[in-house]
Protein backbone atom coordinates (compact mmCIF):
# COMPACT_ATOMS: atom_id res chain seq x y z
CA UNK A 1 0.00 0.00 0.00
CA UNK A 2 1.69 3.40 -0.68
CA UNK A 3 1.84 6.80 1.22
CA UNK A 4 2.80 6.65 5.13
CA UNK A 5 1.32 2.09 5.60
CA UNK A 6 2.88 -0.48 4.57
CA UNK A 7 0.77 -3.29 4.24
CA UNK A 8 2.40 -7.40 3.72
CA UNK A 9 -0.97 -9.02 2.25
CA UNK A 10 -4.68 -9.09 2.79
CA UNK A 11 -5.96 -11.76 4.59
CA UNK A 12 -9.65 -11.38 2.45
CA UNK A 13 -8.24 -11.85 -0.69
CA UNK A 14 -4.64 -13.89 -0.71
CA UNK A 15 -6.03 -16.89 1.27
CA UNK A 16 -9.23 -18.96 0.72
CA UNK A 17 -10.36 -22.20 2.59
CA UNK A 18 -8.72 -24.14 5.35
CA UNK A 19 -5.92 -21.77 5.28
CA UNK A 20 -8.27 -18.85 5.56
CA UNK A 21 -9.91 -20.67 8.34
CA UNK A 22 -6.65 -20.88 10.06
CA UNK A 23 -5.48 -17.39 10.11
CA UNK A 24 -8.66 -16.45 10.65
CA UNK A 25 -8.80 -18.60 14.11
CA UNK A 26 -5.35 -17.79 15.46
CA UNK A 27 -5.95 -14.06 14.90
CA UNK A 28 -9.68 -14.45 16.57
CA UNK A 29 -7.86 -15.51 19.81
CA UNK A 30 -5.13 -13.00 19.98
CA UNK A 31 -8.25 -10.20 19.11
CA UNK A 32 -9.91 -12.22 21.54
CA UNK A 33 -6.61 -11.89 24.16
CA UNK A 34 -6.92 -7.69 23.15
CA UNK A 35 -10.67 -7.72 24.03
CA UNK A 36 -9.40 -9.04 27.24
CA UNK A 37 -7.13 -6.31 27.43
CA UNK A 38 -9.09 -3.33 26.70
CA UNK A 39 -11.94 -4.58 29.50
CA UNK A 40 -9.28 -4.69 32.24
CA UNK A 41 -7.28 -1.42 30.56
CA UNK A 42 -9.15 1.03 33.78
CA UNK A 43 -9.72 -1.45 36.18
CA UNK A 44 -6.51 -4.25 36.85
CA UNK A 45 -2.82 -3.78 35.82
CA UNK A 46 -2.46 -7.65 36.33
CA UNK A 47 -5.11 -8.21 33.92
CA UNK A 48 -3.60 -6.15 31.56
CA UNK A 49 -0.29 -7.69 31.76
CA UNK A 50 -1.86 -11.35 31.59
CA UNK A 51 -4.24 -10.42 28.58
CA UNK A 52 -1.42 -8.33 26.45
CA UNK A 53 1.14 -11.69 26.87
CA UNK A 54 -1.19 -13.95 25.78
CA UNK A 55 -1.64 -11.72 22.45
CA UNK A 56 1.60 -11.72 21.96
CA UNK A 57 1.76 -15.27 22.42
CA UNK A 58 -0.22 -15.61 19.56
CA UNK A 59 0.58 -13.07 17.44
CA UNK A 60 4.39 -14.66 17.51
CA UNK A 61 3.19 -18.00 16.86
CA UNK A 62 1.04 -17.06 14.36
CA UNK A 63 4.06 -14.97 12.86
CA UNK A 64 6.67 -18.08 13.01
CA UNK A 65 3.88 -19.75 11.76
CA UNK A 66 2.69 -17.73 8.68
CA UNK A 67 -0.62 -17.95 9.87
CA UNK A 68 -0.87 -14.18 10.48
CA UNK A 69 0.66 -12.46 7.37
CA UNK A 70 -2.07 -9.15 7.15
CA UNK A 71 0.56 -6.94 8.48
CA UNK A 72 -0.29 -2.97 8.32
CA UNK A 73 1.35 -1.00 10.51
CA UNK A 74 1.65 3.07 10.34
CA UNK A 75 5.95 2.79 9.61
CA UNK A 76 6.25 6.42 10.31
CA UNK A 77 5.10 6.14 13.80
CA UNK A 78 6.88 3.04 13.90
CA UNK A 79 10.19 4.93 12.89
CA UNK A 80 10.03 7.12 15.50
CA UNK A 81 9.19 4.58 18.17
CA UNK A 82 12.24 2.74 17.07
CA UNK A 83 14.39 5.97 16.80
CA UNK A 84 13.09 7.05 20.60
CA UNK A 85 14.19 2.92 21.91
CA UNK A 86 17.91 3.95 20.76
CA UNK A 87 17.60 7.17 22.59
CA UNK A 88 16.83 5.13 25.51
CA UNK A 89 19.84 2.63 24.80
CA UNK A 90 22.40 5.30 23.93
CA UNK A 91 21.66 6.93 27.24
CA UNK A 92 23.19 3.91 29.20
CA UNK A 93 26.18 5.01 27.38
CA UNK A 94 27.31 7.06 31.01
CA UNK A 95 24.98 6.26 33.05
CA UNK A 96 26.15 4.79 36.78
CA UNK A 97 23.22 1.76 36.41
CA UNK A 98 23.61 0.66 32.10
CA UNK A 99 21.61 -2.09 32.58
CA UNK A 100 18.68 -0.06 34.20
CA UNK A 101 18.78 1.80 30.95
CA UNK A 102 18.44 -1.36 29.17
CA UNK A 103 15.48 -2.03 31.49
CA UNK A 104 13.41 0.71 30.96
CA UNK A 105 13.98 0.69 27.10
CA UNK A 106 12.74 -2.96 27.65
CA UNK A 107 9.72 -1.45 29.72
CA UNK A 108 8.98 1.42 26.92
CA UNK A 109 8.97 -1.66 23.97
CA UNK A 110 6.73 -3.62 25.91
CA UNK A 111 4.02 -0.92 26.47
CA UNK A 112 4.11 -0.45 22.37
CA UNK A 113 2.77 -3.24 21.89
CA UNK A 114 -0.53 -2.55 21.29
CA UNK A 115 0.28 -0.39 18.58
CA UNK A 116 1.59 -2.85 16.43
CA UNK A 117 -0.84 -5.75 17.62
CA UNK A 118 -4.09 -3.86 17.17
CA UNK A 119 -3.59 -3.12 12.91
CA UNK A 120 -2.04 -6.97 13.09
CA UNK A 121 -5.20 -8.79 14.37
CA UNK A 122 -8.12 -6.31 13.47
CA UNK A 123 -8.92 -6.89 9.69
CA UNK A 124 -12.68 -5.28 10.15
CA UNK A 125 -12.89 -1.60 11.34
CA UNK A 126 -16.08 -3.08 13.62
CA UNK A 127 -13.27 -4.32 15.62
CA UNK A 128 -11.90 -1.83 16.58
CA UNK A 129 -15.10 -0.14 17.67
CA UNK A 130 -15.44 -3.06 20.29
CA UNK A 131 -12.18 -2.35 21.11
CA UNK A 132 -13.31 1.01 22.39
CA UNK A 133 -16.58 -0.43 23.65
CA UNK A 134 -15.12 -2.67 25.71
CA UNK A 135 -12.47 -0.16 27.21
CA UNK A 136 -15.41 2.42 27.73
CA UNK A 137 -17.00 -0.23 29.95
CA UNK A 138 -13.80 -0.63 31.81
CA UNK A 139 -14.10 2.72 32.13
CA UNK A 140 -17.45 3.13 33.26
CA UNK A 141 -16.48 0.23 36.36
CA UNK A 142 -13.60 2.31 37.22
CA UNK A 143 -15.53 5.58 37.21
CA UNK A 144 -18.42 4.35 39.39
CA UNK A 145 -16.26 3.19 41.93
CA UNK A 146 -13.95 6.49 41.78
CA UNK A 147 -17.48 8.05 42.69
CA UNK A 148 -18.31 5.52 45.29
CA UNK A 149 -15.16 6.58 46.86
CA UNK A 150 -15.62 9.98 46.56
CA UNK A 151 -18.60 9.80 48.38
CA UNK A 152 -17.80 8.39 51.47
CA UNK A 153 -15.22 11.10 51.39
CA UNK A 154 -12.11 10.15 49.62
CA UNK A 155 -11.36 13.41 47.37
CA UNK A 156 -8.25 11.40 45.79
CA UNK A 157 -10.18 8.88 44.13
CA UNK A 158 -8.13 6.03 42.28
CA UNK A 159 -10.50 3.82 41.49
CA UNK A 160 -8.87 0.54 41.17
CA UNK A 161 -5.40 2.26 41.05
CA UNK A 162 -2.50 2.30 43.83
CA UNK A 163 -2.56 5.71 43.14
CA UNK A 164 -4.98 8.73 41.73
CA UNK A 165 -2.30 9.84 39.21
CA UNK A 166 -2.96 6.56 37.83
CA UNK A 167 -6.96 7.10 36.80
CA UNK A 168 -6.21 10.80 35.90
CA UNK A 169 -4.31 9.39 32.99
CA UNK A 170 -6.81 7.47 31.53
CA UNK A 171 -8.82 9.41 32.13
CA UNK A 172 -7.54 12.11 30.30
CA UNK A 173 -6.74 10.79 27.42
CA UNK A 174 -10.51 8.91 27.36
CA UNK A 175 -12.87 12.08 27.81
CA UNK A 176 -11.95 13.86 24.60
CA UNK A 177 -12.59 10.81 23.04
CA UNK A 178 -15.90 10.35 24.71
CA UNK A 179 -16.79 14.26 23.71
CA UNK A 180 -15.90 12.97 20.02
CA UNK A 181 -18.28 10.01 19.91
CA UNK A 182 -21.17 12.22 21.65
CA UNK A 183 -20.73 15.75 19.93
CA UNK A 184 -19.88 14.92 16.66
CA UNK A 185 -22.11 13.05 13.74
CA UNK A 186 -19.04 11.40 11.27
CA UNK A 187 -21.52 10.19 8.56
CA UNK A 188 -20.85 6.67 8.58
CA UNK A 189 -17.68 6.57 10.78
CA UNK A 190 -19.67 6.12 13.45
CA UNK A 191 -22.05 2.67 13.35
CA UNK A 192 -23.41 4.16 16.33
CA UNK A 193 -27.66 4.24 17.51
CA UNK A 194 -28.44 7.89 18.91
CA UNK A 195 -29.57 5.57 22.50
CA UNK A 196 -26.04 4.32 22.33
CA UNK A 197 -24.68 7.82 21.83
CA UNK A 198 -26.61 9.08 24.77
CA UNK A 199 -25.05 6.21 27.04
CA UNK A 200 -21.60 7.36 25.61
CA UNK A 201 -22.86 11.23 26.75
CA UNK A 202 -23.68 10.08 29.92
CA UNK A 203 -20.33 8.09 30.32
CA UNK A 204 -18.68 11.41 29.35
CA UNK A 205 -20.68 13.02 32.68
CA UNK A 206 -19.66 10.69 34.99
CA UNK A 207 -15.92 10.64 33.90
CA UNK A 208 -15.93 14.56 34.46
CA UNK A 209 -17.18 13.75 37.77
CA UNK A 210 -14.39 10.87 38.49
CA UNK A 211 -12.11 13.43 37.99
CA UNK A 212 -13.33 15.88 39.92
CA UNK A 213 -13.15 13.35 42.85
CA UNK A 214 -10.11 11.96 41.33
CA UNK A 215 -8.67 15.61 42.52
CA UNK A 216 -5.54 15.35 40.27
CA UNK A 217 -5.19 19.21 39.71
CA UNK A 218 -2.84 18.84 36.54
CA UNK A 219 -5.63 16.39 34.83
CA UNK A 220 -8.28 19.39 35.82
CA UNK A 221 -6.34 21.88 33.93
CA UNK A 222 -5.29 19.30 31.28
CA UNK A 223 -9.18 18.46 30.73
CA UNK A 224 -10.08 22.20 30.63
CA UNK A 225 -8.22 23.22 28.22
CA UNK A 226 -8.93 20.45 25.98
CA UNK A 227 -12.96 21.20 26.23
CA UNK A 228 -12.02 24.70 25.47
CA UNK A 229 -10.46 23.47 22.27
CA UNK A 230 -12.70 20.48 21.32
CA UNK A 231 -15.67 23.72 21.57
CA UNK A 232 -13.83 25.90 19.07
CA UNK A 233 -13.28 23.05 16.61
CA UNK A 234 -16.76 21.32 16.53
CA UNK A 235 -18.89 24.81 17.48
CA UNK A 236 -19.85 25.54 13.85
CA UNK A 237 -21.52 22.07 13.17
CA UNK A 238 -22.91 21.15 16.95
CA UNK A 239 -24.10 24.29 18.64
CA UNK A 240 -26.51 22.63 20.52
CA UNK A 241 -24.72 19.74 21.74
CA UNK A 242 -21.93 21.79 23.20
CA UNK A 243 -23.60 24.55 24.73
CA UNK A 244 -25.47 21.27 26.71
CA UNK A 245 -22.25 19.80 27.14
CA UNK A 246 -20.77 23.18 28.82
CA UNK A 247 -23.75 24.02 30.56
CA UNK A 248 -22.70 20.62 32.21
CA UNK A 249 -19.35 21.46 32.96
CA UNK A 250 -20.32 24.89 34.23
CA UNK A 251 -22.57 23.22 36.76
CA UNK A 252 -20.15 20.21 37.86
CA UNK A 253 -17.41 22.72 38.58
CA UNK A 254 -19.99 25.01 40.41
CA UNK A 255 -21.09 21.77 42.52
CA UNK A 256 -17.21 21.04 43.48
CA UNK A 257 -16.74 24.22 44.40
CA UNK A 258 -19.63 24.59 47.11
CA UNK A 259 -17.47 21.76 48.59
CA UNK A 260 -14.63 22.70 50.81
CA UNK A 261 -12.36 20.25 50.58
CA UNK A 262 -12.09 20.59 46.30
CA UNK A 263 -12.41 23.85 47.19
CA UNK A 264 -8.89 24.13 48.69
CA UNK A 265 -7.38 22.20 46.11
CA UNK A 266 -8.76 24.51 43.36
CA UNK A 267 -6.71 27.37 45.94
CA UNK A 268 -3.68 25.71 45.61
CA UNK A 269 -3.34 25.40 41.60
CA UNK A 270 -1.71 28.97 41.98
CA UNK A 271 0.38 28.48 45.19
CA UNK A 272 3.50 28.47 45.23
CA UNK A 273 4.27 27.43 48.78
CA UNK A 274 2.09 24.48 48.72
CA UNK A 275 4.10 21.67 49.42
CA UNK A 276 3.13 19.67 46.37
CA UNK A 277 3.93 22.87 43.84
CA UNK A 278 6.91 23.85 45.96
CA UNK A 279 8.64 20.01 45.51
CA UNK A 280 7.82 19.87 42.03
CA UNK A 281 9.66 23.10 41.79
CA UNK A 282 12.64 21.69 43.82
CA UNK A 283 13.02 18.29 41.55
CA UNK A 284 12.50 20.08 38.83
CA UNK A 285 15.58 22.19 39.48
CA UNK A 286 16.93 19.06 40.19
CA UNK A 287 16.53 17.75 37.14
CA UNK A 288 17.67 20.66 35.31
CA UNK A 289 20.54 20.15 36.90
CA UNK A 290 21.54 16.39 36.17
CA UNK A 291 20.67 17.96 32.70
CA UNK A 292 23.28 20.59 33.20
CA UNK A 293 25.64 17.93 34.39
CA UNK A 294 24.77 15.07 31.58
CA UNK A 295 23.35 17.50 28.57
CA UNK A 296 23.95 15.07 25.92
CA UNK A 297 22.54 11.29 26.95
CA UNK A 298 21.45 12.55 30.63
CA UNK A 299 22.14 10.30 33.51
CA UNK A 300 20.46 7.17 31.91
CA UNK A 301 17.20 6.01 31.88
CA UNK A 302 15.74 4.71 35.27
CA UNK A 303 18.28 6.62 37.05
CA UNK A 304 16.70 9.26 37.83
CA UNK A 305 15.61 8.10 41.02
CA UNK A 306 18.74 7.04 42.72
CA UNK A 307 20.49 10.31 41.13
CA UNK A 308 18.29 12.27 42.60
CA UNK A 309 17.90 10.87 46.54
CA UNK A 310 21.54 10.29 46.02
CA UNK A 311 23.21 13.28 44.80
CA UNK A 312 20.86 16.04 43.33
CA UNK A 313 18.03 16.57 46.09
CA UNK A 314 17.62 19.63 47.49
CA UNK A 315 18.59 20.48 51.25
CA UNK A 316 15.34 21.94 50.80
CA UNK A 317 12.91 18.90 49.75
CA UNK A 318 10.59 17.57 52.64
CA UNK A 319 9.26 14.66 50.04
CA UNK A 320 12.88 13.05 49.73
CA UNK A 321 11.68 9.45 48.49
CA UNK A 322 10.27 10.65 45.09
CA UNK A 323 11.42 8.33 42.23
CA UNK A 324 10.89 10.38 39.23
CA UNK A 325 10.41 14.29 38.29
CA UNK A 326 6.45 14.44 37.63
CA UNK A 327 6.83 15.72 34.20
CA UNK A 328 7.70 14.08 30.85
CA UNK A 329 10.09 16.82 29.87
CA UNK A 330 12.30 17.42 32.64
CA UNK A 331 12.29 13.43 32.89
CA UNK A 332 13.54 13.34 29.64
CA UNK A 333 16.05 16.00 30.33
CA UNK A 334 17.37 14.35 33.30
CA UNK A 335 17.89 10.91 32.39
CA UNK A 336 18.57 11.10 28.55
CA UNK A 337 19.93 14.78 27.90
CA UNK A 338 18.83 16.08 24.55
CA UNK A 339 19.09 13.31 22.54
CA UNK A 340 16.36 11.92 24.36
CA UNK A 341 14.04 14.87 24.65
CA UNK A 342 14.71 15.46 20.83
CA UNK A 343 13.66 11.26 20.13
CA UNK A 344 10.61 12.08 22.77
CA UNK A 345 9.68 15.68 20.98
CA UNK A 346 10.11 13.73 17.11
CA UNK A 347 7.47 10.75 18.51
CA UNK A 348 4.90 12.76 19.69
CA UNK A 349 5.30 15.20 16.98
CA UNK A 350 5.16 12.08 14.32
CA UNK A 351 1.83 11.16 16.74
CA UNK A 352 0.34 14.56 16.27
CA UNK A 353 1.06 15.17 12.57
CA UNK A 354 -0.75 12.07 11.77
CA UNK A 355 -4.16 13.16 13.85
CA UNK A 356 -3.87 16.28 12.47
CA UNK A 357 -3.61 14.68 8.89
CA UNK A 358 -6.49 12.95 9.60
CA UNK A 359 -8.39 15.47 10.94
CA UNK A 360 -7.75 17.46 7.88
CA UNK A 361 -9.57 14.73 5.80
CA UNK A 362 -12.39 14.88 8.30
CA UNK A 363 -12.05 11.53 10.42
CA UNK A 364 -12.91 10.70 13.67
CA UNK A 365 -9.89 8.63 14.01
CA UNK A 366 -7.63 11.34 13.31
CA UNK A 367 -9.55 13.67 15.89
CA UNK A 368 -9.29 10.99 18.12
CA UNK A 369 -5.48 10.46 17.90
CA UNK A 370 -4.86 13.82 18.31
CA UNK A 371 -6.94 15.25 21.18
CA UNK A 372 -6.21 12.10 23.02
CA UNK A 373 -2.37 12.91 22.41
CA UNK A 374 -2.73 16.30 23.55
CA UNK A 375 -4.72 15.30 26.93
CA UNK A 376 -1.42 12.97 27.71
CA UNK A 377 1.03 15.22 27.22
CA UNK A 378 -1.05 18.39 28.91
CA UNK A 379 -1.42 16.72 31.94
CA UNK A 380 2.53 14.70 31.11
CA UNK A 381 3.66 18.38 31.72
CA UNK A 382 3.01 18.27 35.46
CA UNK A 383 3.27 14.42 36.00
CA UNK A 384 5.40 11.38 34.34
CA UNK A 385 2.89 9.87 33.36
CA UNK A 386 4.98 8.49 29.92
CA UNK A 387 6.27 6.06 32.44
CA UNK A 388 3.34 5.01 34.01
CA UNK A 389 2.28 1.19 32.99
CA UNK A 390 -1.68 1.93 33.13
CA UNK A 391 -1.81 4.91 31.95
CA UNK A 392 0.77 4.66 28.77
CA UNK A 393 -0.40 0.54 27.70
CA UNK A 394 -4.22 2.65 27.51
CA UNK A 395 -2.26 5.06 25.20
CA UNK A 396 -1.12 2.52 23.14
CA UNK A 397 -3.76 1.03 22.74
CA UNK A 398 -5.74 4.08 21.33
CA UNK A 399 -2.69 4.66 18.71
CA UNK A 400 -2.96 1.29 17.14
CA UNK A 401 -6.95 1.85 16.99
CA UNK A 402 -6.19 5.16 15.79
CA UNK A 403 -3.74 4.19 13.19
CA UNK A 404 -5.69 1.23 11.87
CA UNK A 405 -8.88 3.34 11.89
CA UNK A 406 -7.33 6.19 9.36
CA UNK A 407 -5.68 3.33 7.29
CA UNK A 408 -8.91 2.11 6.74
CA UNK A 409 -10.31 6.01 6.11
CA UNK A 410 -7.43 6.18 3.64
CA UNK A 411 -7.98 3.07 1.40
CA UNK A 412 -12.03 4.18 1.67
CA UNK A 413 -11.29 7.32 0.03
CA UNK A 414 -9.00 5.69 -2.39
CA UNK A 415 -11.53 3.46 -3.61
CA UNK A 416 -13.81 6.17 -3.94
CA UNK A 417 -11.42 8.05 -5.37
CA UNK A 418 -11.13 5.15 -8.34
CA UNK A 419 -14.51 4.63 -8.90
CA UNK A 420 -15.15 8.25 -9.32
Amino acid sequence: MAGPFFCWGNVNQLFNGKERDAIGNIQKYAYGSMVVFAFFSAISIAGVNIALGVAALFVVGGIYRKEIQALCIDKTIARACLVFLLAVLISAIGALQPWAAVERALNYFFRMLPFFFVPLICQEKKQLWMLLGVGALSLMIADVYALWQGIHGNLRAPAFHSHPMMLAGILVQWIPALTLVTAVEWGKQLPIKPTWRWTVGLLWLLSLIALIVNGTRGAWLAVFFLLLLLGATLLRKHKKILVLGSLALVLLVGAAGQHSGLQERVNTLGDASFQSNSERLLMWQSAWNMFLDHPVTGVGAQNYEYQYQNHYISPLAKERGQMHAHSNVFQMLAEQGLIGLGAFCLLFGVILKRGWQGMRRGSFWGYMLFFSTLGLLLQGLTEFNFGNAAVIRLYWLFVGVAAAGLQWDLKESKRVNLVK
